[in-house]
């Protein structure tokens, strides 16, 4: 079974939503260091497909050590990612994280006719989706 992780990340906490089968399964925060946020990710969603979150100012940190410890870090770029979520009618952390696991299960930055598992870590901080740049990367 896949699981699909959304982080918000600010500089103190970051919420975590996963999930599975087109349902939340878990949702919690801890503190903004991706070492730990790897160890809650491995105790709750070991299958992890796809890990996103939102570019700013720990965006290539994040990138980084999540790649470096196996997991599959997305970063997407903030002004898109905010045109989602702001359909959500009540506006928190948590239901941000929630938002960015569900772009991750759907897809979101898909380009047509190719499908992107990562941004490399030059891209993560001007991250968008690849449909507005009109390029594909190979399967």
């Amino acid at each position: 079974m896949n699981e699909y992780i959304g982080l918000d990340v600010s500089l103190k906490e970051t919420a975590i939503c996963v999930r599975r089968d087109g349902k939340r399964v878990w949702r919690g925060k801890c503190a903004s260091d991706p070492t730990i946020i790897a160890k809650v990710l491995r105790k709750h969603a070991p299958e992890a497909k796809r890990v996103v979150f939102e570019t700013g100012p720990l965006s290539i940190w994040f990138y980084h050590c999540l790649t470096a410890q196996g997991l599959p870090a997305i970063c997407i770029d903030a002004r898109h990612a905010k045109a989602a979520l702001d359909m959500a009618p009540n506006k928190t952390d948590a239901n941000d994280a929630e938002g960015l696991a569900h772009l991750a299960e759907v897809g979101f930055w898909c380009g047509p006719g190719g499908h992107r598992d990562g941004h490399s870590p030059a891209a993560c901080g001007r991250a968008e989706p690849l449909s507005h740049r009109g390029a594909t990367r190979p399967t």
